[in-house]
C-alpha cells in the first residue's frame, strides 16, 4: 500500500454539512508542507485522485507558513494544489473536490500573521456558491455564505 500525505490520522466529519442530503461532508487533514509526490500540480492532483478513491470530498489545508519570513513557497503550493482541485475529476457523487485552509498559527519561529490568513483565504475563497454552502468556482468549501477556515489555535496569528 502506498504511503498517502493526506493525513488519514483525522477526518473531519461535519454533521450540518452534507451533499443536500443525509450523508455528512468527509475532509481530510492535508499539510500543505508534506505532500506524498511532490509540490506541482500533478503531484497534487495525485494526492486528490488517491482521496476521491477512498471516499473524501475535500482537503483542509493546514499551511505552517504563508508569505512572511520568507516562505512565500507556501503560496506557491497552495496555488497549485486549488489548481488541481479545480481539474479534478468530480466526486462519486457528483460533486467538485473541496479544500479549505487551516492556517497553523503560534507555532514556528516566523509565525503567520492576521494578514497571512487573511490573504490566505481571499486569495483562494472565490465567490460564494448558489445558496451559500458549498464549494465556490475556485473549489473553496463555503458554509453559511462565509468561506470555511480554521486555525491550530483557535486564533488569527501573532
Amino acid at each position: 500500500m502506498k504511503r498517502v500525505t493526506l493525513i488519514l490520522l483525522t477526518f473531519f466529519l461535519f454533521g450540518g454539512w452534507t451533499h443536500g442530503s443525509n450523508n455528512p461532508l468527509i475532509f481530510a487533514y492535508y499539510f500543505l508542507a508534506t505532500s506524498t509526490y511532490g509540490f506541482a500540480q500533478a503531484n497534487y492532483a495525485q494526492d486528490i485522485a488517491d482521496a476521491q478513491a477512498i471516499g473524501i470530498d475535500g482537503f483542509v489545508v493546514g499551511a505552517g507558513g504563508w508569505t512572511t519570513g520568507g516562505q512565500s513557497f507556501y503560496k506557491t503550493w497552495m496555488t497549485a494544489l486549488f489548481a488541481a482541485a479545480a481539474a479534478a475529476a468530480n466526486n462519486s457523487d457528483g460533486t467538485k473536490f473541496k479544500v479549505f485552509v487551516s492556517a497553523e498559527v503560534g507555532g514556528g519561529a516566523t509565525g503567520i500573521y492576521p494578514a497571512d490568513v487573511k490573504d490566505m483565504v481571499n486569495s483562494f475563497k472565490g465567490t460564494v456558491p448558489a445558496g451559500g454552502t458549498g464549494p465556490s468556482n475556485t473549489n473553496y468549501y463555503w458554509y453559511q455564505g462565509l468561506p470555511m477556515l480554521t486555525t491550530s489555535r483557535g486564533e488569527l496569528g501573532q
